[in-house]
């Protein structure tokens, strides 16, 4: 794999919860938002080979990685963009074209130009990170955990109440707090030891219910700061089906 491939991309994009990804078909949603950014709504190709390194899937057949593949843009149709100003309602998705060629063994790749600002001009409100460090966790929920404490990384902390938190991280309605700890934070805390230091969670109660989670580490390494006007971030949680 390409040691410099990175992953940046808005903010926004954290709060839009991947509900019923698994682990492989994140790999390669954000192997291809590694390879669309700053690149407009221009069409990308992108070799069924290159794809596989980048999203660490080389072992893979090119049938199950087809598979594989399609099935994670099906799951990204039923993610919509919402937006709701004025009286007026609007939905998007993020790419307006994904195609998957068996004989020319590429894929062809759209972004939306409503939204391509998430993937282009990334001088604020940004998250970044290595795809190689991404692919090596196991679970979907280390996964998200790890993007949302990387957007955070020269803070050292990450604060959410549960309910967003169950949300974001599709943790099922049907988990208590015993099974969040046992399926999804024990086994996250033990591999992000390895790329958060000194990492901890703080659990605050109101009474005797866990309301807030929050994610204490080192902070780490700014990426870029620039002095320029803010650009103002929407709720993907409301538009997400």
């Amino acid at each position: 794999m390409e040691s410099n491939e990175t992953v940046v991309y808005r903010n926004d994009l954290n709060l839009v919860p991947l509900k019923k990804f698994r682990s492989v078909e994140m790999d390669i949603f954000f192997a291809v938002c590694s390879k669309m950014k700053d690149k407009g709504n221009q069409d990308i190709r992108l070799s069924f080979d290159n794809l596989k390194k980048i999203s660490g899937q080389s072992d893979k057949s090119y049938r199950r990685f087809i598979q594989d593949t399609d099935l994670m843009y099906q799951k990204l149709l039923t993610l919509t963009y919402r937006t709701k100003e004025k009286g007026l309602t609007e939905y998007f998705v993020l790419f307006t074209k994904f195609s998957i060629d068996e004989n020319k063994q590429e894929v062809s790749i759209r972004v939306n130009p409503d939204l391509e600002y998430i993937l282009n001009d990334l001088q604020i409100e940004f998250t970044k990170y290595e795809l190689k460090e991404f692919t090596t966790l196991s679970s979907r929920y280390t996964k998200t955990l790890y993007r949302l404490l990387k957007q955070y990384r020269d803070t050292g902390f990450y604060v959410d109440n549960m309910d967003s938190f169950r949300q974001i991280l599709d943790i099922p309605d049907s988990y208590r707090m015993t099974d969040i700890d046992r399926q999804v934070l024990n086994p996250a805390m033990e591999e992000l030891n390895n790329i958060f230091k000194n990492i901890r969670v703080e659990k605050i109660k109101k009474g005797r219910s866990i309301v807030r989670l929050k994610f204490l580490f080192d902070k780490q390494d700014k990426v870029i700061q620039e002095d320029l006007p803010k650009v103002p971030m929407y709720n993907w949680l409301k538009g997400s089906n």
